[in-house]
C-alpha cells in the first residue's frame, strides 16, 4: 500500500497528458519543418518532402500511442515515451545538421523541446532530456569534426557549439526551477490530501470520543511534523485535555476554567487565534502544559452552536516566524474534518449512554449491569481481586403505589436513583435491576467492604427527603472471580436480600460463606 501511495506522488501529471502534450509538440515541430523547408529548401542536404513525410508520419504514430495509452495506461507505455524523448533529440539533432548545424534555426527546436519537456512531464525528465541533448550535439560536432558526418559543400559551420549549449542549459535549469517549486507545492498538497483522506477513513471506524482526539493529534503531527498538538475537550466551562502528541506536560486529571489567556478567547470569540508565544501571566496553566511554546494555532471546533474541542497545534521555531499559508489553510481544512468526527463521536457516545441508562433514574440499566459485571470479574480474575455486590430493595413499594398513586412511586425511585449515585465511587456501578429493585457493584471489595457501604446507602435513603419516608433492604455478597461467575454473585446477594426482608426489613445482610465443594469419591 504504501509503494502504492509513494508511485502516486511520483508521478504528478499523468502518463497519458504526457503522451498528448509531447505529441503535440511533435505537431507543432512538423509545422515548423514544413515552414523551413519552403523557405530555405536550398540549404537542406537531403530532400525536405521526404523528412517533413517521416516527421508527420512521426507526429502522427505519437498520436497513436497516446491514443492506445488512453485505453491501455501501462508501464510499458510510459517506457515507450521515455524512448521517444530520445529520439527527439537526435532527430532534432540531424535535422539541425541538415540545414546548417549551429547557424540553423532548427537548432532552437533543442530549447523548445527541453522546456516542453520541463513543463509538461517534471523538471527532472528536463534536466536530464537537456543532458541528453548536450550528449547529441558534441556527439555531432564530434562526427563532423572526423568527417563521419559531412555538411553540404560551402554551407558555413556556424559558432562552435558551447555558447548555444550554454543557452539552452540555462533555459532549463530556469524552467525546471520554476517547475521545481510548483512540483513541490502539488506534491505537499497531494500528500496532505492524502494524509487528510486516510485520517478521515480511520475516522470512519471509530465511534469513541478518545480514539477520535487520539488519531485527530497523531495525523496532524506527522502530517505536519510539527512539535506538539494537543486537542482538549471543552464542557462545562473548563478544559481537559485528551490527546496529544510531543513534549507535553502531565495531563492525568488536569483540567483547567475558562475565564484568561488565549484559550479564553478562542472559546468565547469561537476564532482561530495565531500565537507567537504564551502569556506567562495569563496563560498559566496552558504554558505548564507546553513549556516554552512558540508559533501556536489555536482552533475551536465548534458543534451544535458551541464550542466542544479546541485544537492546538505548535508548528514550533523550525518553520520560522510565520507559518506558510498552504499549512495554515490545510490545518483548518484537518480542524474541519476533525470537529466533524468529533461531533459525530460525542453523539455516538451520547446515544450508547442513553442506551445504557434507565430513562426514570438515570442509572445504569439492566443490560448495562450484566456488561459490566461480566466486565468486572473478567478483569478481576486477571488481578487476583474481589467483586461485590449489594443487591437493594425498597421495603412496601407495591403498598406505596397502592397507597399514593403511581406518581409518587416514581419520585421515590428518582430519590432512590439518585442517592445511590451520590453514595457511590466514581469506579461503582449503580443501575435498576428491575421494578423497584437495585443493584451497585464494587470493584475490588470485600465482604466487610460491600456491608458497609450497603449500611452507608440504607441510612442515606432513610435520611433523604422524599415524598414520602423511604427504607430499603440489602443484601451484599463478595467473590474471588476466580472461583465465582455473575450468576453466583447475583444468586449469593439476592439470598442475603431475602434474610434481610424476612428478619424485618429496612437492614442490611451478608451473603453466608460459600458452602465448600466436596469431591465424591
Amino acid at each position: 500500500m504504501q509503494g502504492d501511495t509513494s508511485q502516486r506522488h511520483e508521478s504528478l501529471v499523468p502518463v497519458l497528458d504526457r503522451a498528448r502534450y509531447l505529441a503535440g509538440f511533435r505537431t507543432l515541430a512538423t509545422v515548423v519543418l514544413v515552414v523551413h523547408a519552403f523557405t530555405e529548401w536550398s540549404t537542406w542536404q537531403v530532400d525536405p518532402l521526404q523528412v517533413v513525410g517521416i516527421a508527420a508520419a512521426y507526429a502522427a504514430l505519437t498520436w497513436l500511442l497516446a491514443w492506445r495509452m488512453r485505453e491501455e495506461p501501462n508501464h510499458r507505455g510510459l517506457t515507450v515515451l521515455n524512448a521517444t524523448l530520445l529520439l527527439d533529440g537526435i532527430a532534432i539533432g540531424l535535422l539541425a545538421y541538415w540545414t546548417g548545424w549551429m547557424a540553423s534555426p532548427l537548432r532552437y527546436l533543442f530549447v523548445v523541446h527541453a522546456l516542453a519537456v520541463t513543463l509538461g512531464a517534471s523538471f527532472r525528465s528536463g534536466i536530464k532530456i537537456c543532458v541528453w541533448h548536450v550528449l547529441v550535439v558534441l556527439s555531432l560536432a564530434e562526427a563532423d569534426a572526423v568527417g563521419v558526418l559531412v555538411r553540404p559543400a560551402g554551407q558555413a559551420s556556424g559558432d562552435e557549439p558551447w555558447w548555444f549549449l550554454g543557452l539552452t542549459a540555462a533555459a532549463v535549469l530556469v524552467a525546471a526551477s520554476g517547475a521545481w517549486v510548483n512540483e513541490r507545492d502539488l506534491r505537499r498538497n497531494r500528500f496532505d490530501l492524502d494524509a487528510l483522506a486516510t485520517m478521515g477513513s480511520r475516522f470512519e471506524q471509530l465511534d469513541s470520543p478518545a480514539e477520535t482526539a487520539r488519531v485527530a493529534v497523531e495525523a496532524i503531527s506527522s502530517t505536519f511534523e510539527t512539535e506538539r498538538v494537543v486537542l482538549f475537550e471543552a464542557a462545562g466551562g473548563s478544559l481537559q485535555p485528551l490527546a496529544s502528541v510531543g513534549s507535553v506536560g502531565p495531563v492525568a486529571g488536569l483540567s483547567s476554567d475558562i475565564g484568561s489567556g488565549v484559550l479564553d478567547r478562542v472559546v468565547t470569540s469561537r476564532e482561530i487565534v495565531l500565537a507567537a508565544s504564551l502569556s506567562p501571566r495569563d496563560d498559566v496553566w496552558l504554558a505548564s502544559l507546553l513549556p516554552a511554546a512558540t508559533n501556536l494555532v489555536i482552533i475551536p471546533l465548534v458543534a451544535d452552536d458551541a464550542v466542544s474541542a479546541v485544537l492546538v497545534v505548535e508548528h514550533g521555531p523550525k518553520f520560522g516566524s510565520r507559518l506558510e499559508r498552504r499549512s495554515h489553510d490545510m490545518i483548518l481544512r484537518f480542524a474541519a474534518h476533525v470537529g466533524l468526527a468529533w461531533s459525530n463521536a460525542m453523539m455516538a457516545e451520547r446515544i450508547r449512554e442513553i442506551a445504557r441508562r434507565d430513562g426514570l433514574t438515570g442509572l445504569f440499566n439492566r443490560r448495562a449491569f450484566d456488561e459490566s459485571l461480566a466486565m468486572e470479574l473478567d478483569r478481576a480474575s486477571r488481578t487476583g481481586t474481589a467483586v461485590g455486590l449489594a443487591m437493594i430493595d425498597i421495603d412496601h413499594f407495591k403498598r406505596l403505589n397502592d397507597g399514593h398513586g403511581h406518581q409518587v412511586g416514581d419520585e421515590v425511585l428518582r430519590v432512590v436513583g439518585e442517592v445511590l449515585r451520590e453514595e457511590s465511587r466514581r469506579m461503582d456501578v449503580a443501575a435498576r435491576y428491575g421494578g423497584e429493585e437495585f443493584a451497585v457493584i464494587f470493584p475490588g471489595a470485600d465482604t466487610a467492604d460491600c456491608t458497609l457501604a450497603g449500611e452507608r446507602m440504607r441510612s442515606a435513603l432513610a435520611a433523604a427527603a422524599g415524598p414520602v419516608p423511604i427504607t430499603v433492604s440489602v443484601g451484599v455478597a463478595s467473590v474471588r472471580a476466580s472461583a465465582s461467575s455473575p450468576d453466583v454473585l447475583i444468586r449469593r446477594a439476592d439470598d442475603a436480600l431475602y434474610r434481610a426482608k424476612a428478619q424485618g426489613r429496612n437492614r442490611v445482610c451478608t451473603a453466608r460463606p460459600a458452602s465448600p465443594v466436596r469431591s465424591i469419591a
